[in-house]
């Protein structure tokens, strides 16, 4: 029986390997765009890894999305529209959907 790999570096490693509950793809949690998913969503629930996760908007998964670094949702910049208030910063660290952003607003008041 082989071991399963890595689908970003192709190997093994010693680290334990995640598997995303969509494709059935394993990956290092510290392996590039996969570390930062894996990190959000660390509570236990199905993991889907950035090639499977759908924008909430217009549930297509081509296309670059960010996600949100509360809930895990991503959308795409293009989906959200001019209103969001942070969409014009497209940084990759700590970014929160609209949602998300009320929440934190309405609990720091």
């Amino acid at each position: 029986m082989t071991s399963p790999l890595c689908y970003l570096c192709g190997s093994a490693g010693r680290n334990e390997l995640v598997c995303c509950s969509s494709c059935c793809e394993s990956f290092h949690p510290f392996c590039g765009e996969a570390a930062i998913s894996v990190i959000t969503n660390a509570a236990g629930t199905p993991w889907i890894c950035l090639n499977c996760v759908v924008c909430q908007i217009c549930c297509s998964s081509s296309g670059e999305r960010m996600i949100c670094s509360s809930c895990s949702h991503a959308y795409h910049w293009n989906c959200l529209g001019p209103a969001h208030p942070s969409s014009k910063r497209k940084r990759r660290d700590k970014w929160q959907c609209f949602a998300c952003s009320l929440v934190e607003v309405s609990n720091s008041l």
